[in-house]
């Protein structure tokens, strides 16, 4: 049976929807002295939509097995498109690769929307097998993988000049004779992201479950945007987090222009 596709709003209220990525830096089941199979993003974003504009910010640090590994920029640019993914994002053994999947994926022309689409049917099943495996090798980090997301795609692109942005989160269960089950949810602004009038969005990943940055900006769309998501991406950082670190990377896509880098640490290329 195919996964189910849920599409929901994505901010409705004036406060920003938090959508909180997957922990997985528990000592026991991630120490070991070699790599695992598994590797995993702890990351941290922040994601803005407003009628002119989208920012992303991420920051640029890998764990592998509990093992941290050289810095790696995590924004992606295909094209006229940006995306940064969250969670589960390789296994090895069963060769899932979800960054050559949404690669894959992005070169897809116009509307977002389509493009969600195609990333929650292509990535799915691929996915299911990865978290399979893991449940059966390493179910403590199995169930924190399906505690929340086990995988999001954040994307972002300029559609006849006019800012998008997108997000699809990937739902982890485990269904009758211990069955990975996933259920996908998409999100895509326009159309579906209205604060007020404002046709305006958020989406806030972080491995912390503290929304003290969020409520400290609740009107952000009337702030410094690239500022705030910066800032938003070093307050991970400085909570002392094994799996979120400096330095941070972020891009604004301007509506009617171009993808402009707002900052580059990992991301010289």
């Amino acid at each position: 049976m195919p996964p189910r596709t849920k599409s929901r709003n994505l901010v409705l209220t004036i406060e920003a929807v938090v959508l909180v990525a997957i922990v997985m830096t528990v000592a026991v089941p991630w120490q070991t002295s070699r790599p695992r199979e598994i590797t995993t993003f702890g990351t941290a974003i922040a994601a803005f939509r407003t009628p002119t504009m989208v920012v992303i910010a991420v920051d640029s640090r890998i764990m592998d097995g509990g093992m941290q590994k050289p810095e790696e920029c995590k924004l992606h640019v295909v094209g006229d498109t940006v995306f940064a993914a969250h969670g589960v994002l390789k296994s090895a053994k069963t060769r899932f690769d979800a960054i050559k999947l949404i690669q894959a994926e992005v070169l897809q022309p116009g509307s977002l929307a389509p493009v969600a689409a195609g990333l929650a049917r292509s990535m799915s099943w691929p996915l299911t097998k990865a978290l399979d495996d893991l449940r059966k090798t390493e179910p403590a980090a199995f169930a924190r993988a399906t505690a929340n997301a086990a995988l999001g795609v954040v994307v972002a692109r300029l559609v006849e000049g006019t800012p998008q942005l997108a997000h699809v989160r990937f739902i982890a269960r485990t269904g009758a004779g211990k069955k990975v089950i996933i259920e996908t949810e998409t999100h895509v602004c326009p159309p579906d992201c209205s604060v007020g009038s404002r046709d305006a969005a958020a989406i806030w990943i972080s491995p912390r479950p503290t929304h003290t940055f969020q409520n400290a900006h609740p009107q952000w769309w009337t702030e410094d945007i690239p500022a705030v998501a910066v800032a938003f991406v070093q307050g991970e950082i400085n909570g002392g987090l094994p799996d979120v670190g400096a330095p941070i990377d972020s891009v604004q896509l301007v509506a009617g222009g171009q993808i402009v880098w707002v900052r580059r640490g990992s991301c010289v290329k």
